[in-house]
Order: C-alpha cells, then structure tokens, then sequence
C-alpha cells in the first residue's frame, strides 16, 4: 500500500508543473515507477504508477524519454485490456498517448486501443 500511496502523490505532483516532472525523473524514480505496472502488484499500486507516469509523460521531452527509455511502453500496453479497472485502462492509454504525443513512437495499432479507453470508446 505504502508504494501506491507514494505513486499517487507522486502523480498528484507531477501534473502540478514541469518543473516536478523534471524533479521526479531526475530523482531516478521512473525505472521505479515502471517497475510497478509489473503483475504482482496491486491494481491501486498499478493505477497510481501508470497515472504518474502518464503525468510525466506530459510534461516535456527529458521527461518523456525517460518513461520510454525505462521500458513504460511494453508495461503500459500490457495492462491495457478487460480484466483491468477502468481507471488503469484509462491512466495506461493516456500514458501511451503522451508518450506518441511527445516524440516517443507507439504503434499506430496501439493507440488506436489507447484512444478508444481515453474517449470512452467514442
């Protein structure tokens, strides 16, 4: 519980300026973050880190290559699907957006999906 609180207000900071973005992956806390989407950890745990990193991926290039560089995007598809809480689907297609959005390539195919979670399949 202790790590998903920690990725939550670490979520809650970064989508407050660019400056915290820069702050949190000069920290070297995005391999840590990544880390967190891995099957094991809870789906709160999974939600706080996929909203955090979608944040940071947001926020500007130095940023953005850093949830790239850390192996976000494998993770970030995986957990995209039925079987996970609509918030999760949510935070990993906007993660997954940013990240195109911001230089990082993501298959066409895969935001196709990532669009239809953001746009509540409209």
């Amino acid at each position: 519980m202790a790590r998903g609180s920690a990725a939550g207000w670490l979520a809650a900071l970064a989508v407050s300026s660019v400056d915290v973005s820069a702050a949190i992956t000069a920290a070297s806390a995005v391999p840590a973050l990544v880390e967190l989407l891995e099957p094991g950890y809870s789906s709160y745990v999974q939600i706080n880190a996929a909203g955090c990193l979608a944040n940071i991926a947001s926020s500007h290039a130095p940023a953005t290559a850093a949830v790239a560089a850390a192996g976000a995007i494998p993770s970030l598809l995986r957990l995209m699907g039925p079987g996970s809480p609509p918030q999760l689907n949510l935070y990993a297609a906007r993660a997954l957006r940013n990240l195109n959005e911001h230089g990082q390539s993501v298959p066409a195919t895969v935001l196709s999906i990532a669009e239809r979670f953001v746009t509540g399949g409209r």
